[in-house]
Formats: structure tokens, sequence, C-alpha cells
């Protein structure tokens, strides 16, 4: 906070208030000539809309100051629309302002507010009331506070204290909002020894040199002003994940675990609005890392990205996402006894309606899945991978679907539909010239059998493929084989765009090349029971782990069975024991061991797994384990899904 421009008037101590910055004007108040001490001060309160007349053209500069008239014009300056709110609610002119300073805490600790609190209402004799010195440096202390407006340095809040002659006078529940007052600029002393006298008035004069103090400190508290490009940070590199990654990563260090934010502070942003407490916190993160970046509601959930804001109904905390790992996501936020965590974790799938995501990526991607993924063979495989959890195999379905791409339909032809949505979203179809182009997700009709069917896999040595379908007794059917020779009325329909390539980053496949799918390592982990079911394994038997490290007896062991699926992929801390996958380790502190997870049964809160017992020296697989029994304390699950 600037006090230059306030210690310059050190002459209008003597009437107990400090100056603000000058603003000149041709308009004045009939009893406020230009000649005025209080003139700048009054132009200035009145041209932002924070002070207005008394009737007749006179601004009533040297009438005392009541509660009303200054809780009217705090409120103009940091409540205006929660106040017109509120008009028409009362007879009384001065209820909407009284009501809302209240209701805000700017009032809190003041005589007013004391009156509000234990009769809870109004009486016209207390809005009405003469506003002393005591009451108004408190509301004054309360606005500071609610604002966040910079508190100044201990030392020099000791040297006011020391400074203030009649500091002893004081009464102990004001004597804090007096020195802060004083140290913050914007009340001094009575007389030329800065002596309090708290029990007396202000004149609407004064008020008025104090509001443009006060205005000024709320202009400081405003976002700063950035000027980063389109499509560029405020760092100013392109706004990528990767670099909004990197961004967060580098205000870490300022914004440190467990930093202490003021949850009553308010923050302005210039392109996400004003906000208190954990909320202000999210802005005031997402504004530094994107500056002048427009935000925008983003609808799909799955299309989350590093950097975008979340409003978590649950916990009623907005976040700054900082991780986005398939349905988990970590973020940053800001709880509400102020202190910041980067510990946060979430799923996607537990995501509603109640919840709420803002981007400031400019525009949403083009051609991608509906879960925002970059449209590749790969990505398709796992969002069947999920369907197929969804849509289990033999369960019914017997709805009409409508498409906003394909059209309407029902039966075999509405649920191919409704699968190829889920997985390409608002993607275009256009129809293939060859059944040898075929890929995962794509659609096929068979003219003869008059059936729609959703391609699973293609064996171009075989001339086979996989499919999926809905059959004439409307039942869900997975993993049916048939030949790839097409007659002359079948028709293949695909989705993915013209320039989309079989699979990104190939190194994020499995051991043997094959996309990083349940349905995939499961079949793995099949090949791997044969092999090691019922193998010695002791305590002192030792793997090496490139990604995972040293592991000894059963955690070797888990070590060792993750890298035959796994290969190379990276390794992850999964805090939500339902959302485990086979070929997950768990840390299982009812066996004492680590475990590869098989299976999971939400259904009936089960899991199988295998391990290796150490103390009989030997490899057991499918054991039964209760979710239920499962507590974060002590268990810990670790994925290695992309």
């Amino acid at each position: 906070m600037k006090r230059t421009l306030r210690t310059a008037v050190a002459a209008l101590l003597s009437v107990g208030i400090l100056a603000g910055s000058v603003l000149t004007s041709s308009a004045a108040f009939t009893d406020v000539p230009s000649n005025h001490w209080a003139y700048t001060y009054v132009e200035k309160a009145s041209q932002n809309g924070l002070v207005s007349g008394v009737g007749n053209g006179r601004y009533g500069v040297d009438n005392q100051l009541s509660a009303a008239d200054f809780a009217t014009m705090v409120c103009a300056l940091l409540y205006p629309g929660e106040a017109n709110a509120l008009l028409g609610k009362s007879s009384y002119w001065w209820y909407p302002y009284m009501e809302t300073a209240y209701l805000k805490g700017l009032l809190t600790g003041t005589t007013a507010g004391d009156s509000r609190t234990s009769t809870g209402k109004w009486y016209s004799s207390v809005a009405e009331a003469k506003l002393t010195r005591y009451d108004m440096a408190q509301i004054i202390y309360n606005a500071q506070k609610l604002q966040g407006w910079p508190e100044p340095n201990a030392n020099f809040i000791y040297i006011y204290m020391a400074a203030i002659p009649d500091w002893a006078q004081i009464p102990a529940k004001y004597q804090t909002a007096v020195v802060m007052a004083y140290a913050g600029g914007f009340l001094t002393g009575m007389d030329d020894k800065g002596t309090f006298k708290g029990n007396e008035v202000m004149t609407r004069g004064q008020a008025a040199v104090v509001l443009c103090a006060m205005l000024d400190a709320a202009k400081e508290q405003s976002a700063p002003t950035y000027n980063n490009r389109p499509g560029k940070l405020v760092n100013g590199k392109d706004a990528t994940e990767e670099n909004v990654s990197d961004a967060l990563l580098d205000l870490k260090s300022e914004f440190y675990e467990y930093y202490i934010w003021d949850t009553q502070r308010s923050y302005t942003s210039s392109k996400l609005g004003t906000a208190t407490g954990g909320q202000a916190f999210a802005y005031m993160l997402s504004d530094k890392v994107f500056g002048t970046l427009s935000s925008e509601s983003v609808t799909k959930f799955s299309r989350m990205k590093v950097g975008d804001l979340v409003y978590l109904s649950t916990d009623k905390q907005y976040a700054v996402v900082t991780a986005v790992n398939g349905n988990r996501f970590d973020y940053v936020y800001c709880n509400g006894f102020g202190s910041v965590s980067w510990k946060g974790s979430g799923n996607i799938d537990d995501l509603s309606n109640r919840d709420s995501l803002y981007t400031r990526y400019e525009g949403e991607p083009d051609d991608v899945l509906a879960n925002g993924e970059e449209a590749t063979e790969r990505n398709v495989l796992r969002l069947l991978d999920d369907l197929m959890d969804e849509y289990e195999d033999g369960d019914d379905w017997d709805k009409r679907y409508e498409s906003d791409v394909l059209g309407s339909a029902r039966n075999a032809q509405g649920f191919a539909y409704m699968i190829s949505d889920e997985i390409f979203g608002d993607l275009e179809e256009e129809e293939l010239d060859s059944v040898y182009d075929m890929r995962p997700g794509d659609i096929v009709y068979r003219y003869e059998a008059d059936t729609y069917l959703i391609v699973l896999d293609v064996d171009t040595d075989n001339d086979t493929f996989t499919y999926l379908y809905l059959d004439s007794y409307n039942v869900i059917c997975w993993n049916d084989r048939d030949w790839l020779s097409m007659y002359r009325y079948d028709t293949v329909y695909t989705r993915y765009p013209s320039d989309a390539g079989t699979n990104d980053d190939d190194d994020e496949v499995l051991s043997n090349g094959k996309a990083v799918t349940e349905k995939n390592v499961l079949a793995l982990l099949s090949d791997l029971e044969d092999d090691y079911d019922g193998d010695d394994w002791a305590e002192d038997d030792r793997y090496r782990s490139t990604v995972l490290g040293i592991g000894y007896g059963s955690e070797g062991f888990a070590y060792f069975i993750s890298d035959e699926i796994f290969g190379d992929l990276d390794v992850s801390e999964n805090t939500k024991f339902t959302s485990m996958k086979p070929g997950d380790i768990l840390y299982y502190d009812y066996e004492g061991a680590y475990v590869i997870i098989l299976s999971v049964d939400t259904k009936y809160d089960e899991f199988t797994y295998a391990y290796a017992d150490e103390y009989r020296e030997r490899v057991y697989w499918d054991q039964y384990g209760d979710l239920n029994d499962l507590d974060s304390k002590y268990d810990t699950v670790y994925t290695r899904y992309p």
C-alpha cells in the first residue's frame, strides 16, 4: 500500500483525517467549493458513486456522520450489488445498507452490530446514531480483513501503538482496529499530538477522505494487469498442458504446502470475477498462470485439463487442477481454515451436475474423442474397455437413442449409435471404401442380417474381426467374431478424423505392445498365472524394477509381475480403492504384503489378488479380500495405467 500520497497531507492531522490521491473535477456541491479542504475527496468519492448529497445541492460536509451514513458509503464501495438487492425490503432508507454491512461482517464488534446481534432486528435509533471514531476504526479494520488489503509491517504497528498518546485509554476491544487503521493510513489523531479521541464523531467531509483511502486500497487489491497475448501464458509460453503444469510447479514454491491464505480476503480477477476465501485463492492462482486468457464452462468433465478450475460441490471447494491421469485428477486448493494444500485428489467419474469445470485454454479442441483425448485406436480401446463394465455382456438394452450426428434409431442400430457417441462424441461419420480399413469403434451395417455392429478388433492376417452388438432379443453381446468379407450392401462407417494416426505415444503400451486396457491386462495376468501359480518365492528373493525400485519377498514379486505387464510405464498412487484395476499393486496391511489386483467387484465389495507368501515361500492366486476392510491409513494402491 502506497503511504507517500497519504502522508503528504500532515497538515490535516488536526482534523483527524489523512489524504488520499488528488482528483480534480469541475462539478461541486454548493457547500464544498473548490477551495474547501475536503473538495478533492468529496469530488473523488462522488465521481466513484460512493457518496451523494443531502438535498438542495448540498453534500452536508460538516454534518456529523451516522452509522447509516458510513454503512451506505462503504457498501457503495464494496458491496453495491448486495445492497441494491435489498432495496424495497423496508420503509427505512438505510435498511439495505445497514443489513448488508451487518451480513458481510463490516459491523462486527461495533455498537450497531452488537445491537443487531442481540435484538435480531434494526432500530432507527441505532442506525441513525452518531458514529464514534472507535466504531469507524472497527469498520475500517473489518473491511481490511474481509478484502485482504495488505497488512502493515509488525514493526510499523508497534511504532503507532507507542505514538498514540491516549493508547492506554482505548478499550481493549478497539485497540487492534485503531492501530491497524493508523498503520494502514486510514485514520490519524485529532490534534497535533496524534491523540485518537475515540468517542468523538467524524463529519461527512472527513468520511469522504477515509473513503478515498479505502478506494485506493480496494483498487490495489484487484488482479495485477496482465498483458500476455492470445494463446500465451503469463510467462510467455504457449498455452499447453505441459507449460501450464510447469507454471503451476513454479508457483508451488511461492504458495507452498500449508501456506496460510486469509479466508476473508477478497480478490478480483478481470476474467473470473470477485471472490473470497478458497475461491479467491483459486482465481488468483489461475490468473498467475493464464493472465488475460478468457474462461469458459466445460460441460464434459472427461475433457478436464491441467490448470482448469473445478468446483467440487461435496466439499464446497474451488480448486485448480494440477494433474489428470485417466479418471483420476489432482488439485491444489485452500481449505476453510486458510491452509493451502497441493494434495487434493478426486475421480472424474464421481463428478456430477452439481460440480462445475472451467477452462482458460482457448476454445474446445477439434477432432477429439468424447473424453477429450486424441482420436487414436489406443484411446478408443480404452473407452471400449470402460464401456464393457457399463454395458455388460448379457444385459438387456431396449431403448430409442437420438444421436446429434448419426440420427435417431432403436434396437441394434440405436445401441450402436449410442456406443459410437460414447466414444466419438460430436465427431462426424463417413463411409469407408474398404473393410480392411476398419478400426476399433467403427460401425458395421450387415445388410443380410439387418443389424449394426461395433468393431472391437480387426485381424487382417486371418480375415476376421470381433465386434459388439445387440441381438434380436435386445441382449448385449461382446466379442462375437465374423469374417472380414463384405457383401454388396454391407457398409462400414468410421468417425476417426482423416488424419488420425493408429496410436499416439507408442511407448505408452503394455509389455506386449498392446493398448493399456483392462482386457489386455487380464490376458497377460492369465498367462502369468499359468507360469507362476504355486511357484517358490522366498522372503529374501530380490527383484529390481527400473520403475518401482528394489523389492524383496512379496514386494519383489509384485514388482516383477507389474513389470511383466506394464513394462516401463510410470507408477502413481491411487487413493480410491473402488477404482482399483487388474494389475494394480496394493500394499495390503491385512496380509502384511504387497499384492497384485486381479479383479474388483464393487457390487459385492470384493476383490481378488495374487501374492507371494514369503514365509510359506509360495505364490498364491485368486485370493479374496473385502473392500470394506481397506483403510487409506494403512493400505496403499499403486497403478501404472496412463
